[in-house]
């Protein structure tokens, strides 16, 4: 996202929620159904029906309040001239600096919708390349009768849409596709994909017919027509060729790096509420707060969740000590297996596609109490990687090291039979990998080719694998 080489994720809550959206062609729906929206956007919502000839477009949206409070932000939302509407889920970060391309708009109000709705008015839908931000909308065009569909560059924002001859339906969830549209199947030959890499990548669901935008992709549809295809993907020119100046110090790369992830979190912190933030043991929330705290008057609230009865898993004491050296006003919970099991359905009705990693019941229930404190959550994705946050990401950097160790021990792997030695059997296997996704794929996977295949049976395929395509 511009210069910035450190992804931050902006994740808005309101009782594990950020505004949403809906729409279709051609298969109209009643508001009722922005319900299954309503934990997405409790402050407001909208609809509006359009009659372009002799196709009919719906637009819902549910609104959860950042930018701008008033109505000035209400959606969906018209362009002055009434030629374009939008309806939007997101933040754009640098919409400001964008406002000052657009001297001759007269403004209802300061909400990052309102700029660029008028923004691509002007410039066109490939000006969403100039957008600095995470986001889903959806852009009609009335007088060209296109529709348009996009999504933010790291794909943070999730818009999913099920297209079926003059038909189209869109929305920030799958619930709503499910509860318009006609009887779905599951996508069984998808099923091998997700046991590999314990998620589904774009463009699939688990869902046959129902799809999801890549990260960064742009869609039109034609509304004469019904074709719906790609305008363009804003990740294309994301990572130039970079030349390296081998010539400058350590030093220097220190505080370009450190000066790029003051300007990300500084540019996010954005809106009309308090923002607050997760804190956990890691490297990543740690270093995303004490920056934050530098651009707030406010002192910030963090949150934490911690595992009765699992030391391995409880980072609660190590946040507590960031958070008081931080100064911030700090809220942790330890939650336990009753919990977990009386909650699960519903963190698997929010979370909606499954996802293979210990930490979704988590995010659910931390979500759950910042929810009660404030609306916008900072949380930083990737940094623990990149810094080696964890002990884990220190020894994987030092692989080179054990290589010749592990090639001795791989003869030895019938004797790692014992559950409790399963992880150093994987590892053996895994570390001895020299290419990094399959590397990734042996550790990772749920499991292994002969386990999938007992599972799945014929809807099973070796030909090739989920990181193949």
């Amino acid at each position: 996202m511009g210069n910035s080489a450190i992804s931050l994720c902006f994740i808005k809550f309101g009782g594990l929620t950020m505004c949403g959206i809906l729409g279709s062609v051609n298969q109209d729906f009643e508001e009722e159904v922005l319900d299954l929206l309503a934990h997405r956007g409790p402050d407001d919502r909208g609809i509006e029906r359009i009659k372009l000839n002799t196709q009919a477009i719906t637009l819902g949206h549910v609104r959860l309040s950042i930018q701008d409070l008033s109505d000035a932000g209400h959606q969906p939302m018209y362009s002055h001239d009434k030629r374009h509407i939008l309806i939007f889920n997101g933040e754009v970060y640098n919409h400001l600096e964008l406002r000052k391309k657009l001297p001759e708009v007269n403004f209802k109000g300061h909400s990052d919708t309102e700029t660029i709705l008028h923004y691509m008015a002007k410039f066109g839908i490939a000006s969403v390349k100039d957008f600095n931000g995470i986001f889903a909308f959806a852009l009609l065009d009335i007088q060209t009768q296109k529709l348009y569909l996009a999504r933010d560059r790291f794909g943070v924002k999730p818009i999913y849409y099920h297209h079926h001859n003059d038909s189209l339906l869109f929305a920030s969830e799958i619930k709503p596709i499910l509860k318009i549209g006609e009887n779905f199947d599951l996508a069984m030959e998808k099923v091998n994909e997700y046991l590999t890499l314990r998620y589904t990548p774009s463009p699939n669901t688990l869902i046959k017919g129902i799809q999801k935008l890549y990260p960064g992709e742009v869609l039109s549809y034609d509304l004469s027509t019904h074709v719906l295809k790609q305008v363009c993907n804003i990740n294309e020119d994301l990572i130039p060729n970079i030349q390296i100046d081998k010539s400058k110090s350590e030093a220097y790369w220190v505080d370009a790096l450190s000066e790029t992830l003051e300007q990300a979190v500084e540019r996010q912190m954005l809106g009309d509420v308090e923002i607050g933030s997760f804190l956990s043991g890691g490297l990543d929330s740690a270093l995303i707060t004490a920056i934050a705290s530098k651009y707030t008057n406010n002192s910030i609230k963090t949150f934490c969740i911690g595992f009765e009865g699992s030391e391995a898993f409880n980072e609660s004491k190590a946040a507590r000590r960031s958070a008081e050296l931080l100064g911030t006003e700090h809220f942790d919970m330890i939650a336990n297996a009753s919990e977990y099991m009386q909650n699960l359905n519903q963190a698997t009705f929010m979370n909606e596609e499954p996802n293979g990693t210990e930490n979704t019941f988590a995010q659910y229930e931390i979500s759950k109490l910042a929810s009660e404190h404030t609306k916008v959550l900072l949380a930083g994705q990737g940094a623990d990687e990149i810094f080696m946050g964890y002990g884990k990401y220190k020894a994987e950097a030092k692989r080179e090291r054990y290589l010749p160790y592990l090639k001795m021990a791989q003869p030895f792997s019938f004797l790692f039979q014992h559950p409790k030695l399963h992880k150093v059997k994987r590892a053996i296997y895994a570390l001895n990998e020299v290419n990094d996704l399959r590397r990734f794929e042996k550790i990772y996977t749920v499991f292994n080719n002969k386990e999938r295949q007992k599972l799945l049976g014929e809807h099973f395929s070796d030909k090739e694998s989920a990181l193949d395509r």
